[in-house]
């Protein structure tokens, strides 16, 4: 579990309250160790600068290249820490640790995200299957559908030219005994009388 500045409030206030707990003899603990620290990262920064900064031990020359190659690090480490955290930490000072938790929670959330990506895709391509497939049955519905009046169309038309060859014997047989004219009047008269 990561120690947090919510958590460090909290045993603070059970302390300001009277609660004493092993929470706040810890955190106290914590403090004094995190200031033992800051102190000796100051002497190590020191003891760095001492050979660098007094007259007998550097040039002025050597000071100045020190001092510019200081001023790139400052501005390079920004950017970096900028992009490694996705934004979250750009300050130079920050420390090392604080820089790699924040960057392992960028990736975290990177990785965390693609998966979700990666699920909305697969759904995706289930959802375009599933659409397809309905498609692909209505289509064959309707073609069934089709299917089905082509075949009446096609009795309807062997019913209809049976009819046209019935009609056409007729007019024939007519003709032959009454002439074509005489047979077009029966055919007319046919036609008024079934309407």
């Amino acid at each position: 579990m990561t120690y947090t500045k919510k958590m460090h409030y909290a045993i603070r206030r059970d302390a300001r309250e009277g609660r004493q707990t092993m929470a706040a003899d810890l955190l106290d603990e914590i403090e004094r160790l995190q200031k033992e620290n800051e102190q000796l990262r100051k002497a190590e920064a020191i003891d760095f600068w001492c050979n660098i900064v007094f007259p007998n031990g550097a040039t002025a020359e050597d000071i100045q290249n020190e001092l510019i190659d200081y001023y790139t690090i400052l501005g390079e480490v920004s950017k970096v820490y900028d992009h490694i955290t996705g934004g979250m930490i750009s300050n130079q000072n920050t420390l090392a640790e604080d820089v790699i938790a924040m960057a392992d929670e960028y990736y975290q959330k990177l990785y965390e995200d693609e998966e979700a990506i990666a699920d909305i895709d697969t759904i995706g391509k289930n959802l375009l299957e599933m659409s397809l497939i309905k498609e692909n049955h209505q289509l064959r519905s309707k073609l069934i559908i089709a299917n089905e009046t082509i075949n009446d169309w096609a009795d309807s038309a062997v019913i209809l030219n049976a009819k046209l060859e019935s009609a056409t014997e007729v007019i024939d047989f007519c003709s032959q005994m009454y002439g074509s004219s005489k047979a077009e009047n029966w055919l007319n008269r046919n036609r008024k009388n079934k309407r």
